[in-house]
């Protein structure tokens, strides 16, 4: 990475940093997924953190730093609204966020995956957080990461709803109709294969129930 660069990124949250401080993870265009320090961005004035809500996407101005890098500067290209007037779209775009927090390796590049994200998170801007889309999500997420979730849980009598899940598009997926049986069984297998690999539960997951 050069000393400074441009990048898109997508936000995919922050925690306080020290007195003034944030620290933002973000999914970027050209670095993959990076955990970057944004100066002053608890203050109530500051320019910067408007621009840095989660789920936005940004075209970033990002700094190398000696021990950590740091973000210059940030203009928003797509905010995604939804997300922030809308609970069950904002509790969407959450666990789209959390599968790639947690899934993805610091400063590991994929275009595939930054465009999946863009594309989950724009549907849900467009549809709501329709719970099939979401489950296509994580499969797909799973299936970019070299994983075969279909594969996976083969001995059941929904891998082949799973295989539909991850080839089809968003709006094709929502037309898809399940038992209640088949709906949990889909569930439970997605979130069992999250917690093998994760030794944690989805947080994010509890409202697909």
């Amino acid at each position: 990475m050069a000393n400074t660069t441009n990048t898109k990124a997508i936000v995919l949250g922050y925690i306080p940093w020290k007195e003034a401080d944030r620290l933002y993870t973000v999914y970027t265009e050209g670095y993959g997924k990076q955990r970057l320090r944004a100066h002053g961005t608890q203050k109530i004035k500051s320019k910067l953190a408007g621009s840095l809500e989660p789920f936005a996407e940004i075209d970033m101005y990002l700094i190398q730093g000696k021990q950590m890098n740091k973000i210059g500067g940030a203009v928003v290209t797509q905010r995604f609204e939804r997300m922030h007037t809308e609970l069950e779209a904002q509790n969407g775009a959450w666990y789209c966020a959390e599968l790639v927090t947690q899934l993805t390796e610091e400063g590991s590049k994929d275009q595939a995956l930054y465009t999946l994200l863009y594309t989950a998170l724009t549907w849900i801007d467009h549809h709501g957080a329709q719970r099939m889309a979401l489950s296509s999500f994580a499969i797909k997420l799973v299936r970019l990461l070299g994983y075969d979730l279909a594969e996976e849980i083969i001995k059941t009598d929904i891998s082949k709803i799973a295989r539909w899940l991850e080839q089809e598009s968003f709006d094709e997926v929502q037309k898809l109709r399940l038992s209640l049986q088949q709906w949990r069984q889909l569930q439970e297998a997605i979130n069992n294969w999250y917690y093998q690999q994760l030794s944690r539960h989805i947080q994010t997951a509890k409202f697909l129930v």
